[in-house]
């Protein structure tokens, strides 16, 4: 059996370099990669790693072809876990595959999976949108025997072999939760913008922010929580719509990276910066110029 692991690591690269390491560091008896999928009985090696590093394949098999399915292309922080994918590959000699929806779209997302199901992947990870839609896929894909990985957004109760993330739902939940009160000095409405309504590790997160802001700071509240997708457009329109339902309203947090852009032009357009501050879980990339026009402080 493949022990379940919640590999826990900050920014994109090094998720994806995770993803690949996982599946090096599975035992050797779980037959990650057997004799059907292009494992080589001539490569002297006791364990999936010493194997993942074997640069000759003597049977003239290719190389184990890993895939990983992001909630949607286009964006900084997926961007930045297809470059450390890329990475990744050359170090453990390795196919790498990124392919994923243009919109957040869970439908779209099964019909990559079933694809890189039918192509025989080796091993093939995603960041679910909906685990009601995905789980049959991953059951599957295990029946095909392809490894079945989730990063960043987990489906926990599906059969998949591993889940990596870059920080526990709780301490990236309670870590904004902290820094926004520090900053509205822990009195004041908040209004939430986030993603997918259906994405496992969004609704964790806001769980968790919730349950701080309840058991800790008693004088904020959530007004209100609106689901954008990811799409820019919408979560400007949610921010404006918060900010005319709730006139009083002081931060406004843009849980996915996708919905940042939307939800800071909402507040720049309103002329609202210096009394609405935004925050949120976004790239580096994503945020550096509402950092530099004051509309975010910290992210």
């Amino acid at each position: 059996m493949v022990m379940l692991r919640n590999v826990w690591y900050h920014n994109g690269p090094i998720i994806s370099v995770r993803i690949i390491h996982t599946l090096e560091r599975m035992e050797h008896d779980a037959k990650v990669f057997d004799g059907t999928s292009g494992r080589s009985s001539h490569c002297d090696a006791s364990t999936s790693s010493e194997w993942m590093r074997c640069q000759h394949f003597t049977d003239g098999s290719s190389p184990p072809r890993v895939a990983f399915i992001p909630q949607l292309i286009g964006i900084p922080y997926f961007t930045a876990m297809e470059h450390g994918g890329q990475a990744a590959a050359k170090r453990f000699h390795v196919d790498f595959n990124y392919d994923g929806p243009t919109t957040a779209s869970a439908a779209s997302q099964l019909s990559i999976y079933d694809s890189l199901i039918a192509q025989h992947y080796n091993a093939i990870s995603i960041s679910v949108l909906d685990p009601n839609t995905i789980d049959g896929a991953i059951a599957r894909a295990r029946k095909e025997g392809i490894v079945a990985l989730t990063t960043d957004s987990d489906s926990p109760n599906s059969v998949r072999q591993a889940f990596v993330s870059e920080a526990s739902n709780k301490a990236l939940g309670y870590t904004l939760a902290d820094q926004l009160a520090k900053e509205l000095h822990g009195q004041g409405q908040v209004g939430i913008v986030s993603g997918s309504p259906t994405a496992t590790n969004l609704n964790a997160w806001i769980g968790y922010i919730k349950q701080r802001l309840t058991s800790t700071y008693p004088h904020m509240s959530i007004v209100d929580t609106l689901y954008a997708g990811g799409s820019s457009s919408t979560s400007l329109q949610d921010a404006q719509n918060i900010m005319a339902a709730y006139p009083h309203v002081r931060a406004l947090i843009a849980v996915a990276s996708s919905n940042i852009p939307g939800v800071c032009q909402a507040v720049e357009d309103a002329h609202k910066v210096g009394s609405v501050t935004v925050t949120g879980y976004g790239s580096p990339m994503t945020v550096k110029p509402y950092m530099q026009a004051g509309v975010m402080k910290d992210f």
